[in-house]
């Protein structure tokens, strides 16, 4: 029986409608079991997370039964890794994941120690990026970014490949989240014809922060909202000297220049009906949960948007990469989407395919936001068994290991490369 070796908190595989991974082929997780700033309660493993990305207390109780390689890694990033551990393991192949040629979690050096002990080329997936040379910041302008369900997919693919197999009930996952597409489609339209505008950001409201917006063509879950419709505004606006527009994903941003018509030393409260950005909803990075929803925080950070309770969770990079989390996903987020009402007076929607390439690489200019159209939505998240078929062939997974395939992250198609240090990449 094939055993494999799992990424903590990359749970495609341990999600159990999604393959039939079992404790028997389960040898070890590394990395941490949680999201940064989960309430998770590991005394109390019973007890659900607020963070919806997170574990179940089935599978947190699944993963952790089997050997730690990260012993003092719980809750939020870290690169602890036992190499002796894992050369005990000694699995035959290594799939990891990670973010524009980069390995999630793993430093150069720990990767040529695992290089060496398994004996052949990492075989490395990127979540965020494809295109034919995304390896380094002066390639990042060849490469474009990927939906969730782009990834879903590609983790079919590479189960397939591996042959893990998949119960049945994935079929009905899948016919799960075609319906959740289409329920957050008509939400969609229905907050565009409001002129509801989001934004999607890591907000730091404490004195002389910096905070973050995310471009939406660099993070899954957020192109997945806008194929479906959804309009979000795009990043790039602050032309301030401490702003930097020019970072991947994120504009890099003082909070203070969130409100650019509050004098020095005045209350954000006073001048917030003139924001940066006309926000109607917030879309809160999950790892500010408790901090962004909390009551203090609308004393902190009263946009009216906040103070109003207009806000939704994002899963930044999507989390478990599977069916039924982006069903989940857009079951949580689409009822808010379609109770939002304007707040800040209207702006014209830009028309824009958000399903190509370009749009994907490019995005739209600041602040502005895509029209909804379906004829660019994108198909995948429409096309679903039907509802007689008893599976779908393949299967999904997330870091593993393989008896010797040893699977550390997320997905991209079965295609490789070579990279340093030995690293076969695939896009």
């Amino acid at each position: 029986m094939a055993s494999y070796f799992l990424f903590a908190n990359e749970l495609t595989l341990v999600h159990k409608t999604q393959t039939g991974l079992t404790k028997d082929q389960l040898v070890g997780v590394y990395g941490e079991y949680a999201n940064q700033g989960s309430d998770f309660n590991f005394e109390v493993m019973s007890e659900e997370s607020t963070y919806p990305a997170d574990p179940t207390p089935e599978e947190m109780e699944f993963i952790t039964s089997v050997p730690h390689l990260s012993p003092s890694c719980q809750v939020g990033y870290c690169q602890e890794f036992d190499v002796e551990a894992f050369e005990t393991i000694k699995p035959d192949y290594l799939v990891m994941h990670g973010y524009r040629g980069e390995l999630w979690g793993f430093n150069s050096t720990i990767e040529k120690q695992v290089v060496n002990i398994i004996g052949k080329p990492i075989i490395y997936i990127d979540v965020a990026q494809q295109g034919s040379n995304c390896i380094g910041e002066d390639n990042a302008n060849q490469c474009n970014g990927k939906s969730m369900i782009e990834v879903i997919e590609q983790y079919d693919a590479l189960a397939m490949a591996l042959g893990i197999p998949r119960p049945a009930s994935v079929a009905q996952d899948k016919r799960d989240m075609c319906q959740a597409a289409q329920a957050f489609q008509e939400a969609a339209e229905a907050a565009q014809s409001k002129g509801v505008r989001a934004l999607a950001g890591y907000i730091d409201a404490t004195p002389n922060a910096t905070s973050y917006l995310a471009y939406p063509s660099d993070d899954m879950v957020l192109r997945m909202f806008e194929e479906l419709g959804m309009p979000i505004l795009h990043p790039g606006s602050c032309t301030a000297e401490t702003c930097d527009t020019t970072q991947y994903f994120w504009e890099w941003i003082p909070t203070a220049e969130l409100f650019p018509n509050c004098a020095d030393g005045q209350a954000f409260s006073e001048c917030a009906d003139t924001p940066l950005y006309p926000v109607d909803l917030w879309l809160y990075d999950h790892r500010t949960t408790l901090t962004f929803t909390s009551p203090d925080f609308k004393t902190s950070f009263p946009d009216l948007a906040v103070v109003q309770g207009q806000v939704a969770y994002w899963p930044i990079g999507g989390g478990i990469i599977s069916y039924k989390h982006a069903a989940e996903i857009l079951n949580i987020v689409a009822p808010i989407l379609a109770s939002a009402e304007r707040i800040h007076p209207g702006t014209a929607c830009t028309p824009a395919d958000v399903s190509s390439v370009e749009h994907a690489q490019d995005g739209l200019e600041p602040s502005q936001y895509a029209c909804y159209d379906e004829s660019v939505h994108r198909l995948e998240y429409f096309q679903c068994p039907a509802s007689d078929d008893k599976a779908l062939s393949g299967g999904a997974i997330s870091g593993i290991v393989i008896a010797g395939v040893v699977v550390l992250g997320a997905v991209a198609m079965f295609v490789m490369r070579r990279n340093r240090y030995g690293k076969e990449a695939s896009s």
